[in-house]
């Protein structure tokens, strides 16, 4: 299992309640970006951490492999403007009912941050906005979690059972749609 966030501000409301993530291949200039390229790198059973509004929002589990899709219908402003081939990840969603500040908890996770394409600024804990989605290590999976834990009361075990549940029914509706 490998663990990743997604900075989806602006798409966040169409993935969180759609059940996924999507990023274009290329800029409009044809040039690649690493972090949209990482949608490639995840695997079914894959942990993703879902920041927007400042805040970790939701966890999810893939439900897939990658897949070519079109851009998605997006409501939000600009999302006009990226290339219509991109990537799809499904993810099956888990809302955390308090979401998580990293902000406020910069001071434990700080040193757990990826040296390259870091999702959020080491210095304040604000999400860094030219990076989608970025590796993560277990490490920094586990305090996150933790800090989910503690911080969102029905969390721990229950977003643990909510995860399976919610992957369980996504790979059934894949099984029915083939």
């Amino acid at each position: 299992m490998r663990y990743w966030w997604v900075n989806h501000n602006m798409t966040f409301k169409a993935e969180s309640e759609g059940g996924f993530i999507w990023a274009p291949t290329r800029t409009q200039a044809g040039h690649r970006k690493e972090t949209w390229d990482n949608l490639n790198l995840v695997a079914k059973g894959d942990m993703v951490f879902s920041y927007a509004q400042q805040h970790i929002c939701a966890v999810g589990l893939a439900t897939a492999e990658p897949t070519p899709r079109k851009r998605p219908k997006f409501k939000a402003e600009g999302a006009q403007n990226w290339i219509a081939d991109g990537v799809y990840v499904p993810i099956a969603w888990a809302p955390l009912e308090t979401r998580l500040s990293p902000s406020n908890e910069i001071a434990q996770i700080r040193d757990l941050l990826p040296e390259k394409n870091s999702p959020i600024r080491a210095e304040n804990g604000h999400g860094n906005q030219s990076c989608y989605l970025a590796a993560i290590s277990k490490d920094l999976a586990d305090k996150l979690l933790q800090l989910i834990e503690r911080t969102d009361l029905s969390g721990g075990s229950l977003l643990a059972d909510a995860l399976e549940t919610r992957a369980e029914d996504e790979v059934e509706k894949e099984i029915r749609r083939a």
